[in-house]
């Protein structure tokens, strides 16, 4: 009896052992395949059909059973064999194949759904449909910048760090106002909000470097020239940089049609970015600034130089030079200008051109340095 147990023991073993076999000389389990494409398609030569087989999760989530690829895998149907661990593949569990056609870096061709496969009715053999993955939009262009750009970048980073002064004016249809941006004495910026009269209207910026002007920017809807009263506006952007105080480039659009900016439109730029210093300093200097303004330095005809700061609440002008005591100086009306004086100290002025006579000396011309 016991001889018989062995036997069919032994049995038993040796047809354990031949299933292995056999299982080692069968390989894994494999599910078989073909992709087909949507459109023709014609594959490059170095074209990789990747295909993967997942494990769709109860919660959304996916896990990678297997996969494989087939180089340079040539004219469509692309054939495929898919093996795989059957001890990850549960009866219950739910598992698909996709598929993704690359050439390098790049998504050529992927399939527009994942194929159910292994468990319930689905199949062990499918085919795969892809279609073409569209090409990834072409990089911006590498737009170089100009230095008068890169100096304006800068200044427009750090405008809301500087000192600012408001102030407002008013010539013949033009209704403004200004704020002007200083890093310690120096003007680096101005804005302007301009009504021009009915609906017109403009909003500027002027850029300096070292008192002269870097850059001059406008938005501005107005009349055309020569249109009557009532006529539409025309919408208007100048863009104008400068080096070193000569015109070097610079963009306009009419009504967003692309233009170059013109003579008298560049000679305007610059004429009114130096009425807009010369008015800072003559409103300062009148009081119609929302704070003082200065020490501005002057250089003068004769080589010498002083220093004014031009203060309010009371308004004043407070100089001084080597070789001339300090002075504080009240206002004296003019007609136009301005005007300070204290003893036979007295500076008389109109934007950055100045005369200024000291106590005992000559009259000499001046003009400012700064802002």
């Amino acid at each position: 009896m016991r001889l018989l147990e062995f036997a069919r023991l032994a049995a038993l073993l040796s047809l354990v052992a031949l299933l292995a076999a056999c299982e080692s000389l069968l390989g894994p389990p494999v599910v078989f395949g073909a992709v087909a494409f949507r459109e023709p398609a014609v594959l490059p030569a170095n074209a990789r059909l990747e295909v993967t087989m997942v494990e769709l999760k109860s919660d959304g989530s996916i896990e990678t059973i297997a996969n494989t690829a087939v180089d340079n895998p040539g004219s469509p149907p692309i054939r495929f064999a898919l093996a795989y661990d059957p001890k990850r593949i549960d009866e219950n569990g739910r598992y698909a194949i996709e598929a993704i056609v690359r050439a390098g870096d790049r998504a050529l061709y992927r399939s527009d759904e994942r194929v159910a496969v292994l468990t319930g009715d689905a199949p062990t053999r499918v085919t795969l449909l892809l279609s073409r993955v569209p090409a990834p939009p072409p990089p911006p262009p590498v737009v170089k910048q100009t230095p008068a750009e890169r100096a304006v970048a800068a200044i427009r980073a750090r405008l809301e760090k500087l000192d600012k002064i408001t102030g407002s004016y008013n010539v013949g249809d033009v209704d403004a106002t200004y704020e002007a941006f200083l890093d310690g004495q120096t003007l680096v910026a101005m804005r302007e909000a301009r009504k021009l009269g009915g609906q017109a209207s403009a909003q500027v910026a002027f850029y300096y470097r070292e008192g002269t002007l870097l850059a001059y920017e406008e938005e501005a809807q107005r009349l055309p020239p020569g249109a009557a009263a009532g006529a539409p506006l025309q919408r208007t952007t100048l863009d104008l940089q400068f080096a070193g105080g000569r015109y070097s480039a610079g963009r306009k659009t009419v009504n967003n049609t692309p233009g170059q900016p013109n003579e008298r439109e560049i000679r305007d730029a610059v004429a009114e970015g130096q009425a807009a210093r010369d008015r800072l300093v003559s409103d300062a200097a009148a009081g119609r600034t929302s704070a003082g303004l200065g020490p501005l330095r002057f250089g003068c005809a004769d080589g010498s130089e002083f220093f004014v700061t031009f203060g309010r609440e009371p308004l004043r002008a407070i100089v001084s030079a080597v070789g001339h005591p300090s002075a504080v100086l009240l206002p004296v009306p003019v007609r136009a200008g301005y005007r300070f004086g204290a003893g036979r100290t007295d500076l008389r002025g109109s934007g950055r051109e100045a005369t200024i006579r000291w106590e005992g000396a000559q009259p000499v011309r001046c003009t400012a340095a700064t802002p």
